[in-house]
């Protein structure tokens, strides 16, 4: 079916101007309802967003963050050291092949090789936001290996620390085969809250 050639116009969260249209008796403009808005402290932004199992009152009582710290700490045996916090977290980078367009002249169509070549590598994070410490390595995968010369890496680096570390629910953060060092514990974040993820700001 043909369109009928009228251009469609996307709703407004802000403001709609068909309400001061219908009740000046006059076509108001959505530049004026906009700038209205912004004069009376409205702006316009992207609503946030959630997973639909997401658990407020979960999050909420995991932000309780001390309670818990003191509680891993003692448990885990921090034998007097000093107690970092650390967030981790990992992201994906690479490279995939995407034929782009280009000018030719009619009826000519260029012809190049595409492989769908796929190249990635894994960037591991951890980061303590009060200390505003940060640690990286690059692994060529996600996997319990890769996680294990992570926390290597780190308690190699804190050595007289006690490192209460924040992970998500990775397989390879769960894996009966990770070996964790002395000096490290993992804390799991709530399920479906990657809003907790401190890690994912410097990797994203």
């Amino acid at each position: 079916m043909g369109g009928t050639g009228q251009k469609r116009r996307r709703p407004c969260a802000i403001a709609d101007p068909r309400g001061p249209s219908a009740k000046l008796g006059r076509k108001v403009s959505r530049s004026v309802v906009g700038r209205l808005s912004v004069r009376h402290g409205w702006r316009k932004v992207a609503p946030g967003t959630r997973h639909p199992k997401s658990d407020p009152q979960v999050q909420e009582a995991w932000k309780k963050i001390p309670d818990g710290i003191g509680r891993l700490a003692e448990s885990g045996g921090s034998s007097g050291r000093w107690v970092c916090v650390m967030f981790q977290d990992e992201a994906r980078f690479g490279r995939i092949v995407h034929i782009r367009r280009c000018w030719s002249p009619f009826p000519l169509r260029p012809e190049v090789a595409n492989g769908y070549e796929r190249q990635f590598v894994f960037a591991y994070g951890a980061v303590s936001p009060i200390e505003g410490d940060l640690g990286w390595k690059i692994c060529p995968k996600m996997n319990t290996e890769g996680m294990e010369l992570v926390l290597q890496q780190v308690s190699q680096a804190h050595p007289d620390e006690f490192i209460i570390m924040m992970v998500d629910g990775a397989s390879s953060h769960r894996s009966h085969n990770l070996i964790v060092r002395e000096n490290i514990r993992l804390d799991r974040l709530p399920g479906y809250a990657p809003g907790t993820k401190s890690a994912g700001t410097y990797l994203g």
